[in-house]
């Protein structure tokens, strides 16, 4: 029997696809393999979230579309949301863009800029073509962003045409430290006749809708 042999000392030089094939043979190498599994997993976990944060800055952005293989670490990101909120608490990030990531991009299609934009085209091509899916990865975020405890911005522009502004407005209601919640990626005021985009907390605590930051 296979349980009766220690394995030899031959995991760490295993391609991931390998450990991974190697973990579904049987009950006893799942077990065997899965602290190795575990530190790979950690490791790669990482170097995702340093993909998007730069080391000892407050800010983490999708703003990262000139680097290479961007949308696979958009998807990868979206994976491993319970590790990114953790992340973002570790490092008390307090800046977090989860905006048009394309909006800056001097090359960009004029087509695709400006009011018209397609919010729905841009989550096609990052993260799902399935709505359910992404769905269910919102309603992850805006769980694990109702128990974050260092944000003071937050902007979802990418997930607009599934968010409920009531809804955002109640999870932020005791945030402890969140001052501005965003749902698009441009100021609203200079789209004339539409609705505002930013939810600010007031001096007295409540949170409202403006196309302006509240007065000091």
């Amino acid at each position: 029997m296979l349980g009766r042999y220690k394995l030899p000392p031959i995991l760490e030089y295993l391609e991931d696809v390998e450990l991974a094939e190697l973990s579904c043979v049987s009950h006893y190498m799942e077990h065997e393999t899965r602290k190795q599994r575990d530190i790979r997993k950690a490791v790669a976990i990482l170097m995702i979230m340093k993909y998007f944060h730069t080391p000892k800055m407050l800010i983490f952005s999708m703003h990262r579309h000139y680097q290479l293989h961007f949308k696979k670490q958009v998807r990868r990101l979206f994976q491993f949301i319970p590790e990114w909120f953790a992340y973002l608490n570790e490092h008390k990030i307090t800046y977090l863009d989860l905006g048009d990531p394309y909006y800056y991009d001097n090359n960009r299609d004029p087509a695709t800029i400006g009011p018209s934009i397609s919010y729905i085209s841009l989550t096609d091509q990052l993260i799902s073509k399935d709505p359910t899916v992404i769905t269910s990865i919102l309603e992850r975020i805006l769980h694990f962003l109702q128990h974050n405890e260092y944000l003071a911005y937050c902007n979802l522009g990418i997930f607009q045409p599934y968010l409920d502004r009531n809804r955002l407005k109640e999870i932020v209601s005791h945030h402890p430290h969140l001052y501005h919640l965003e749902i698009a990626s441009r100021a609203s005021y200079l789209i004339v006749g539409q609705e505002p985009t930013s939810l600010y907390r007031m001096n007295n605590g409540e949170f409202e809708w403006r196309h302006h930051p509240p007065p000091n």
